[in-house]
């Protein structure tokens, strides 16, 4: 290796800077006002040449200025052929409120490009990011990170992680990929990658995206869109918002005995108003356990809403308990452990009580549910273990439950229901404007329909064969239950009647609009595939009354009234 005229010389502060500045004046006329590099200070400053190429080397306290650019270092090594100076212990460079740290940074002086390693920090007026290594495109404002990266915000609690990303030091946003993580006092996000901004505080990620609010709020998606200010984030794609029992919000530990699962194609989630809204095909799965079961209920419609509302029809929730509610918009399908609904809409809302860990499981307060269901709904009910099916339907029912069970069904309106016998498998039937259902332990006891009523029911002898029928009207009719078995039937004011003996009973024996399709009922597995073709296939048509029926026996009020009576002898 040659080398040709060196000098060396130990001068300080500005006039050194000066001096080397006006014996470089021959180089730097070369160069455009831009490319000027300016040597404000060195403790020392030697030229040599290497191999053809010219070399300035600056020791202690380096100090070099480009425009607005500050430039230091212990020492600085300038190759002045190819433009570029290696910086050396303590490096800083500058540039308004936007710094570069590191051991060492080789700075290209015409291209504006810094290749920074060692304990690098890049730091702004809204964050400070740390690495081992850093590409600085001055010019640009951008800065590449090929290794892991931390981003840490100035105000705020937000820390940013990930294998590599991207800075933009203009606009303040930040572009990771691979093992991305964001983390605050409220919130963990994750994914494998995602633009964060700084200024905005919006986080754009995608990519197996989880989203996790303290430990009561979970929402994964394919995408998701993120304002830590506000808590609302947009999630696209296999979207999940899961959330634990108890108040969200609250210090204490979730309830994980209780769990509601959201599925769709898009979900908007508010936390602080705790509210979520999940479309395109969504659903809602909602658990909870004791000692020894889950009761499970499923919900499919076109939209789902679940919220936490402070207050349900301007009355606060009762001592100790919280208010969820969830509603379903258009083509509602649901299914429960005792009971299944369609529906154009629904309306659930439930109490739930916080958990007390020094009550036994058979102590503890349980929940209180009402569901509403609107226009045109269909509901079917069974009790535990039977698999005997009630259907109900009318233009609006209300159901009630307790812990899971079901307490009491409502219909209003254009009220009907329809019962196999549990002995015959006939269908039993009841109408009128009015209906009211009400169970003991999951089973149906007791049922009232009120005005204008009208039954048609089957009667079987001891052996459970076939004795006869009976229709009749009254202003109110009561059917009273033992498990499966219909056991009396009471009448109110202006009760009249037909009576079929069994070899006159029609086949079928139908009340004005019947209505009875066990076939529509929601299951689990099907709302769990969902098939619309299935869903929406045509019904088939009911079939037609024969054309030799037997023509009905009339009686009067009075021997009516006397089956009436046997129907009570035998439950006595």
């Amino acid at each position: 290796m040659g080398r040709l005229g060196d000098w060396s010389g130990e001068l300080g502060g500005l006039l050194l800077g000066l001096l080397v500045a006006m014996l470089c004046s021959p180089v730097l006329a070369q160069d455009t006002e831009a490319r000027i590099v300016t040597i404000v200070n060195a403790d020392s400053v030697s030229g040599s040449m290497v191999d053809g190429e010219r070399i300035r080397t600056l020791i202690g306290n380096v100090h070099l200025i480009q425009d607005s650019t500050d430039l230091r270092a212990r020492q600085a090594t300038q190759f002045l052929d190819r433009e570029e100076i290696l910086f050396e212990g303590e490096v800083e460079i500058a540039d308004g409120v936007d710094t570069l740290n590191a051991r060492t940074v080789t700075y290209g002086s015409r291209t504006r490009i810094g290749r920074a390693e060692g304990d690098v920090r890049l730091a702004d007026d809204e964050a400070e990011l740390f690495s081992n290594s850093v590409t600085h495109y001055r010019s640009e404002g951008r800065a590449e990170f090929a290794e892991p990266v931390r981003l840490v915000e100035r105000e705020g609690t937000a820390v940013l992680t990930s294998e590599r990303g991207r800075y933009l030091t203009d606009t303040k946003e930040a572009f990771f990929r691979d093992n991305v993580r964001l983390v605050d006092s409220l919130t963990v996000l994750t994914s494998e990658q995602g633009r964060y901004g700084t200024e905005d505080k919006r986080a754009d990620f995608s990519g197996n995206v989880r989203l996790q609010h303290k430990q009561s709020t979970r929402l994964e998606a394919d995408s998701l869109t993120h304002f830590r200010e506000t808590e609302v984030s947009t999630a696209r794609g296999d979207v999940l918002v899961e959330r634990f029992g108890g108040r969200d919000g609250d210090e204490t530990e979730p309830d994980t005995t209780r769990r509601t699962l959201l599925f769709g194609g898009h979900a908007f989630h508010d936390e602080r108003a705790r509210f979520s809204r999940v479309e395109i095909d969504p659903l809602l799965i909602r658990f909870q356990s004791d000692s020894t079961e889950t009761d499970t209920l499923l919900v499919r419609a076109e939209i789902l809403e679940a919220s936490q509302p402070d207050s349900v029809g301007g009355r606060p929730p009762p001592p100790g308990g919280a208010f969820q509610r969830l509603v379903a918009r258009r083509d509602v399908r649901l299914y429960g452990n005792q009971l299944a609904a369609i529906a154009d809409s629904a309306v659930f809302n439930r109490v739930e009580f916080e958990a007390d860990s020094t009550l036994a499981d058979s102590l503890a307060q349980p929940t209180e549910d009402e569901v509403w269901l609107f226009r045109d709904p269909v509901g079917w009910m069974n009790a535990r273990g039977s698999a005997l099916i009630t259907e109900v339907s009318g233009d609006s029912i209300r159901v009630t439950a307790r812990g899971e069970a079901v307490d009491s069904i409502r219909v209003v309106g254009r009220a009907f229901a329809a019962r196999p016998d549990s002995l015959l498998g006939r269908i039993n039937q009841m109408r009128g404007r009015q209906m009211l259902a009400l169970f003991d332990a999951d089973s149906l006891r007791w049922m009232k329909v009120w005005p204008n009523a009208e039954a048609a029911f089957f009667r079987a002898d001891s052996v459970g064969v076939l004795e006869g029928a009976v229709q009749l009207s009254a202003d109110s009719l009561a059917f009273r239950f033992d498990g499966d078995t219909l056991r009396r039937v009471q009448g109110v004011r202006g009760i009249e009647g037909t009576y079929y003996d069994v070899g006159l009973v029609p086949n079928p024996l139908r009340l004005d609009g019947f209505r009875y399709a066990p076939e529509r009922r929601p299951t689990r597995a099907s709302l769990l595939a969902d098939d619309p073709l299935e869903r929406n296939r045509a019904r088939p048509n009911p079939p037609s009354e024969p054309a030799d029926a037997p023509k009905p026996i009339v009686i009067p009020a009075e021997p009516l009234r006397d089956i009436i009576q046997d129907e009570q002898a035998q439950e006595r």
